[in-house]
């Protein structure tokens, strides 16, 4: 994942450039070495998916690894002390975690290379390994447009600039502000009611709410009618 020893906190970080050098080392199976560096995963926001898939990983390959469970370390330390220590105990730091602010002081101030595996902003690692399966020219995104996976892949399709980029989302969870940001030449259509396309297309989907998510009932109500059926894919 890293290239010149650059962070990657967001998928903003990533340039088209790495990101098309990533598909290339995967389909030669070609993969970067860990193994001699330390490397530490910080587990601040429990996950089994997430966390649990890099280890098994981490363990296919015989890397060795430290984890870091307890959330003591951003309630009472000091959060530049804390990274300064590990800065001086680890090479690279993997971090799953709620706050993406959290992440940019841990890369500022600890001196190791940070990985974010995912927080409540951004879910990176997830959004480069699917932005190359998209096998079709169109991609439909279909619920919560604000979803952490949704941002992501936005972000990563954009540089690829090849696709049109359907969003049917309720107007409410339409960020302007993160669109103008990203789409200043790409193609992009938000729309609230579900259009039908009679061409091949990619429909992309993330759950509806994640652990610790409140006014689930509120949320089920607005994007019940965007969800993925057999309707949908009938047509």
């Amino acid at each position: 994942m890293n290239f010149y020893n650059n962070h990657l906190i967001n998928d903003f970080f990533i340039k088209k450039y790495e990101l098309l050098s990533l598909n290339e080392i995967k389909l030669k199976k070609k993969f970067f070495s860990f193994f001699k560096y330390k490397i530490c995963i910080i587990n601040e926001k429990q996950s089994l998916r997430t966390v649990n898939s890099l280890i098994n990983v981490f363990n296919f390959f015989n890397i060795k690894y430290t984890i870091i469970n307890n959330i003591h370390n951003f309630k009472k330390e000091n959060i530049k002390d804390f990274s300064k220590t590990l800065g001086i105990l680890y090479d690279y730091v993997f971090f799953r975690g709620y706050n993406d602010i959290i992440l940019k002081i841990i890369a500022k101030f600890s001196g190791s290379i940070i990985i974010n595996i995912l927080s409540n902003g951004f879910h990176p690692l997830q959004s480069i390994n699917d932005s190359f399966l998209i096998k079709n020219k169109i991609i439909i995104f279909f619920g919560d447009f604000n979803s952490n996976v949704f941002r992501s892949m936005i972000i990563n399709l954009s540089k690829l600039n090849n696709f049109l980029i359907l969003i049917i989302s309720p107007k409410i969870y339409w960020n302007y502000t993160f669109l103008k940001k990203i789409f200043i030449k790409n193609k992009i259509i938000l729309s609230e009611k579900i259009i039908i396309l009679n061409k091949k297309v990619n429909i992309y989907n993330d759950v509806w709410y994640s652990m610790g998510e409140t006014n689930l009932k509120k949320k089920i109500n607005n994007i019940i009618n965007y969800q993925i059926n057999k309707k949908i894919i009938k047509n």
